[in-house]
């Protein structure tokens, strides 16, 4: 499986979307947003060249081109053309013994 990232997304090219997942169509173009900053990792296409989903708050998206992503604080990167599942970098608490999301 390949992986790009940025910043604290990570992005894994799959062959296929689960079932069950759910279509989005309001921020679809969205991977990620900065629960602190407000900024977003965000694919710059026209809506009709992209597809996403939703199951268990994990995302997936399928883009037609190759496509960039952009983001105010990280280096622009290019998606070829494919599907992908969008995760976000896990961080772990040795005091609180959990691990949880990055938050950017």
């Amino acid at each position: 499986m390949k992986m790009l990232q940025q910043g604290d997304v990570k992005i894994y090219r799959i062959k296929d979307i689960p079932k069950n997942a759910n279509k989005i169509e309001k921020d679809k173009k969205v991977l990620a947003w900065g629960e602190v900053t407000g900024h977003k990792h965000q694919l710059i296409c026209d809506d009709k060249d992209i597809v996403s989903y939703e199951l268990n708050g994990i995302k997936y998206v399928t883009i037609n081109y190759d496509t960039p992503l952009k983001h105010e604080e990280h280096k622009e990167i290019i998606l070829p053309a494919g599907t992908y599942e969008v995760r976000i970098a896990q961080e772990y608490d040795h005091f609180a013994e959990e691990s949880r999301e990055v938050q950017d």
